[in-house]
């Protein structure tokens, strides 16, 4: 994936900061000090790319029409900056997470397109007669370097034809194939409850999650032979399956019978969400944005979250994670040295090391598609990104401070304690 920066001059609290984003991007840090923020951010820039309505936004802003009526013959029918794409990208990234907050965003940022992007695309026309004699139809055929859309005279759009292009002009630049992304998903903190109460939501964050919920829950499952272990994997952390019908949710226990998902525990409500796109999605084509995929869980359960997000990563999601966990990032950094050791060994001995791990080989990471932020506090109150080394796995840092205070608490009672006897 060639990869888009955003120079974040002011965002909320953060300040004068920098990030990209890779397949994998994990925030950590404080709350409060816009983890959030940064997780819509990147997640803005999947989608933007499959979403029919934002770029005709862009047309509007820069004054270009179709009008089929001024084209005739052949020639250029307009032009697209590389410059004005990103100055309109940075503003409708605010908007976009204005949007999702329900919170007018304080905002200054910089968009930097990839070096693959040119510096302008061309969308050129040519009219074309087609069918049989006296019984032909003129179409309209618009170019770009790699795309071709056909338009029959009087045809209705759902989508301004220079979007749709542009869109999928985009799309291929990223990632190599104009039908690499489909789907996009935003799991926001706390989203267990409208699986199962008549939630009205306020925030375009649960509006697009339950719209998202109503899609899915609609959709035909969409077996993939990849998608096999991954479904397993979320079976495990569930201890069962859940189904819907009628719009109702039943949670079935691998050792009783069925319940309602309101009798089950959160942590099965927060992770049904991936269940149902595991089962309902080609996971490849998807980007997802997941908050806190360790909410409500055991220590245990969440490494085994960690594995579902590896599985996901695997089948060829792009995620977007914001966590609190030292458990999750722990296992996250095992997977990631199982990957380095997958490229060191050979087939027979790193199948003899999955065995003696206990883990499945199909989830082993390579920490080159991973980028990892730590969100840290200034002395102003504002915040800073720092871009963590992954040489040896995503740094602790986030807890380090915590847990060096608990030890220096913890030693002066007990030394309290011991001096009293």
């Amino acid at each position: 994936m060639e990869r888009i920066r955003i120079k974040i001059n002011r965002l909320g609290r953060i300040r004068n900061s920098e990030v990209s984003f890779s397949q994998m991007v994990i925030f950590s840090g404080e709350s409060g000090l816009g983890k959030s923020y940064l997780a819509l951010l990147c997640h803005y820039f999947f989608e933007v790319l499959i979403n029919t309505k934002r770029f005709e936004n862009f047309f509007k802003t820069n004054n270009i029409i179709y009008d089929r009526t001024v084209l005739r013959n052949q020639g250029i029918a307009t032009t697209i900056y590389k410059k004005d794409l990103e100055v309109w990208l940075a503003e409708d990234a605010l908007a976009y997470i204005g949007y999702m907050l329900n919170h007018n965003v304080d905002g200054d940022i910089e968009v930097k397109l990839p070096e693959a992007f040119p510096e302008m695309i061309e969308i050129k026309f040519e009219e074309q007669m087609m069918g049989l004699v006296d019984n032909e139809d003129t179409y309209i055929v618009l170019k770009t370097e790699h795309l071709t859309y056909k338009i029959k005279d009087n045809t209705s759009f759902e989508e301004l034809p220079y979007a749709f292009l542009l869109r999928h002009e985009l799309i291929n630049i990223l990632f190599g194939n104009f039908k690499a992304l489909k789907n996009t998903f935003v799991l926001p903190p706390s989203r267990g409850p409208l699986l199962t109460e008549n939630i009205i939501p306020v925030t375009g964050l649960y509006k697009e999650y339950k719209n998202a919920l109503d899609e899915l829950n609609s959709a035909n499952n969409i077996q993939e032979e990849s998608d096999d272990y991954l479904l397993s994997l979320i079976n495990d952390i569930l201890e069962g399956n859940v189904t819907v019908n009628d719009n109702k949710y039943i949670y079935y226990m691998n050792d009783g019978g069925p319940l309602p998902i309101s009798a089950a525990a959160a942590s099965v409500k927060e992770i049904v969400p991936l269940e149902l796109i595991a089962e309902k999605t080609n996971v490849a084509n998807d980007a997802i944005l997941i908050e806190e995929p360790e909410a409500h869980l055991h220590p245990q359960k969440q490494r085994m979250a960690a594995d579902i997000i590896a599985a996901f990563f695997n089948a060829g999601a792009h995620l977007q994670i914001t966590t609190h966990s030292d458990y999750f990032i722990g296992r996250i950094n095992e997977l990631m040295m199982l990957g380095r050791v997958k490229n060191r060994v050979e087939k027979d001995r790193f199948e003899d090391i999955c065995k003696k791990t206990g883990i499945y080989e199909g989830l082993a990471l390579n920490r080159e598609n991973i980028s990892a932020y730590l969100l840290k506090r200034n002395d102003d109150g504002n915040s800073v990104i720092d871009r963590l080394s992954m040489v040896d796995g995503i740094p602790f840092a986030s807890f380090t401070d915590t847990i060096r205070k608990s030890m220096q608490i913890n030693n002066f009672l007990e030394d309290i304690i011991n001096d009293d006897n």
